[in-house]
C-alpha cells in the first residue's frame, strides 16, 4: 500500500504539468511498473496521459498477467539464507522460476530478501501467509521477468531458549541451489562444517531417535517380536532399541546425521584407519538440536 502510493505521488509529480504523453512518458512508466512498452502506451492513451490513472491500469494488468503465467512450469530459482547478528535464529526462502539466470535480477532478490526479514522478525508463520506479504513484491518481479515467480517454501529455525549458548550455523552451495541451516547447543568451531556436510549428504534425522516406529519396523526381522513392543520415540527419553538389525545399521548410517561420516574433513584424516562421525567430530557437550535443507 505504501509503495503504491509513493508510485502515484512521483506520478503526478511528472505528468502534472502536461496531459500528453511521449516517449519519455512510457519510459519512466515502464520503469515503474515493468509492463511491456506496447501495454504502457496503451495505457496512457486510455487514460489521456494521465501517469496515476494509467498506473491503476497496469496496476490491473499486472495481475491478470500474474494469473496466467501462475500454470507455468517453475523448476528453477534461488534459495537466500540469513542469520540474525546474535545467531540464535535463522531463516530461508526458495524462490522458484521459470528460468535459472532471473534469480540474478535485482528485482528477484528483493523479494528473496524481503521474504527473510518477514520470517526472522517473526511477521509470518507459514508460506501462505509469506504469499500474502509478499504480493506486490511479487507481481512487480512478474512484470518485469515476464516469468512466473512463486515462493515456494520458506522456514524460521531458532535455537529453544533453554540453550542460552545454541547457535545457527548456515551454508549455501551450488550457486544457490542448496542451502542450509543447523542449529547448536553451543558455539562449534565446526558448525559451518556440519552444515557444509548437510548440503552435501542429505541426511534425514539428527539421530537414530528421531525415525518414526513405522520406519524402526520396516528395518528389523518379522520374527522380532520383542522389538514391536509400543514405543514412544518422540519423548524426551527416547532411544533407539538395543537389537538392531544389519539393515537398520546401514540406515542410520546413511540417513541419520549424527552416525555419518563427516565429509569436510581434509585428505590426512579420511585416510585414517577409522574416520569420524560427526558425533565425533563435534565432541562431547555439543549437540545438534534440528536442521533444515532446502534444494532446488
Amino acid at each position: 500500500m505504501v509503495r503504491s502510493q509513493f508510485l502515484l505521488h512521483i506520478g503526478r509529480r511528472w505528468l502534472s504539468s502536461s496531459p500528453n504523453w511521449n516517449a519519455a512518458s512510457i519510459r519512466q512508466l515502464r520503469d515503474l511498473t515493468g509492463a511491456p512498452v506496447m501495454e504502457c502506451k496503451k495505457a496512457l492513451e486510455r487514460c489521456d496521459g494521465k501517469l496515476d490513472a494509467a498506473l491503476g491500469l497496469l496496476s490491473s494488468y499486472a495481475e491478470t498477467v500474474m494469473r496466467k503465467k501462475a500454470q507455468r512450469s517453475t523448476r528453477s530459482g534461488l534459495i537466500a539464507l540469513e542469520v540474525a547478528p546474535d545467531q540464535r535464529c535463522g531463516a530461508m526462502v526458495e524462490i522458484r522460476s521459470e528460468t535459472d539466470f532471473v534469480h540474478q535480477l535485482p528485482v528477484v532478490q528483493r523479494v528473496s530478501q524481503r521474504g527473510l526479514e518477514l520470517l526472522l522478525r517473526g511477521a509470518v508463520t507459514n508460506v501462505q501467509e509469506l504469499l500474502e506479504a509478499l504480493r506486490d513484491e511479487l507481481r512487480e518481479a512478474v512484470a518485469k521477468t515476464d516469468e512466473n515467480l512463486t515462493v515456494h517454501r520458506g522456514i524460521r529455525l531458532q535455537v529453544p531458549d533453554t540453550f542460552r549458548d545454541g547457535r545457527i550455523y548456515s551454508y549455501l552451495h551450488n550457486h544457490a541451489r542448496v542451502g542450509v541451516l543447523v542449529a547448536c547447543s553451543a558455539p562449534s568451531p565446526l558448525g559451518r562444517q556440519v552444515a557444509m556436510h548437510i548440503a552435501a549428504m542429505n541426511p534425514q534425522y539428527v539421530s537414530a531417535a528421531d525415525i518414526e516406529p513405522s520406519v524402526y519396523e520396516s528395518l528389523m526381522p518379522a520374527e522380532d517380536e520383542a522389538f514391536r513392543a509400543p514405543r514412544q520415540l518422540g519423548a524426551a527419553n527416547a532411544s533407539p532399541p538395543q537389537r538392531r538389525s544389519v539393515k537398520f545399521e546401514a540406515f542410520i548410517a546413511e540417513r541419520c546425521l549424527l552416525d555419518q561420516v563427516l565429509v569436510t574433513d581434509s585428505a590426512d584424516e579420511r585416510s585414517r584407519s577409522r574416520q569420524r562421525t560427526v558425533r565425533e567430530a563435534i565432541g562431547p557437550g555439543i549437540s545438534v538440536l534440528a536442521f533444515e535443507r532446502f534444494a532446488l
